[in-house]
């Protein structure tokens, strides 16, 4: 039996498509590690998102509850403001009338007061929940992206032509280079 003889030629051809092949698979094995250890950042990242979320939420409750107390005050402020309104209509002279119409100015004022002092606290506590909201479309963005660059490598294909079989995993490449390699080295000893 004659031995087996590979032409140079396409020994040469092998070497070549084997070494692009490799390349190819390189620098998607590349490409796939960057992306998933940036997707491995994203998610510990999450908990100091989600500390920062609990941080606002919890400045936007305490501004709102702040907001509702001073409320309450208001509120018990206009029943004063009843009473001189009453009884400024029942004062029969006019220093009677001056008392109760400055106590009810000063009452006036303080309600004024009050009243900015709420519509402040209403305005922090829309801030912070803005924020939050803000943020937490920032993290969905983040994330969306992140899977949107995870997906794109799991659905590789060879060549990035979609009608070819999928990239084959790092130990599959692994394995058809051996085999490939193996291969030539059995072929140019015969």
């Amino acid at each position: 039996m004659k031995p087996f003889k590979i032409p140079v030629i396409t020994l040469i051809l092998g070497v070549l498509g084997l070494a692009g092949l490799s390349r190819y698979w390189a620098r998607n094995a590349q490409e796939s590690a960057g992306v998933v250890h940036s997707a491995q950042q994203a998610l510990r990242a999450g908990r100091a998102y989600r500390a920062r979320l609990r941080a606002l939420q919890a400045l936007s409750q305490r501004y709102a509850d702040s907001a509702r107390s001073w409320q309450r005050v208001a509120e018990a402020r206009g029943g004063l403001v009843r009473q001189l309104d009453t009884a400024l209509s029942r004062a029969t002279t006019q220093r009677e009338s001056l008392t109760v119409a400055l106590g009810q100015r000063d009452t006036l004022r303080s309600q004024a007061a009050l009243c900015c002092q709420i519509a402040h606290q209403w305005e922090l506590a829309f801030r912070a929940d803005s924020l939050r909201a803000d943020q937490a479309e920032h993290r969905v963005t983040d994330l969306e992206s992140h899977l949107a660059n995870t997906l794109s490598i799991a659905d590789c294909h060879i060549g990035g032509i979609g009608w070819l079989p999928r990239c084959p995993s790092r130990t599959a490449s692994f394995l058809l280079g051996a085999s490939g390699a193996s291969l030539a080295l059995i072929l140019t000893h015969h």
